[in-house]
């Protein structure tokens, strides 16, 4: 199990940071970064690319268009962008090879 970016008091501006569960201690640890700081992305779960993360806020920049993909939250895909900037929105696979 695996999360990646949002905000917090602690970064009300956003992070790069994924973290992952460690069933053994059921402790949260810091596992990577996400190509740029973001909050209120998008997130669907697909059975050969993992997490996929896609919009979302950017500290200072407004919202963002890329895609990406992480299997084990330490390393990362891009994907192609977004055909719009959006965030605070809605995705889900619909099948292997389509998202919505």
């Amino acid at each position: 199990m695996a999360y990646c970016g949002g905000y917090s008091s602690l970064e009300p501006s956003g992070t790069r940071k994924c973290h992952t569960l460690d069933l053994l201690t059921n402790q949260w640890r810091q596992s990577g970064l996400l190509r740029e700081a973001k909050a209120l992305a998008g997130f669907s779960v697909h059975p050969t690319l993992g997490l996929i993360i896609s919009g979302g806020v950017l500290p200072s920049r407004g919202q963002s268009d890329s895609v990406e993909s992480t299997k084990d939250g330490a390393s990362f895909r891009q994907h192609a962008s977004l055909p719009v900037k959006t965030h605070y929105h809605c995705q889900a696979r619909s099948n292997c090879s389509t998202f919505n």
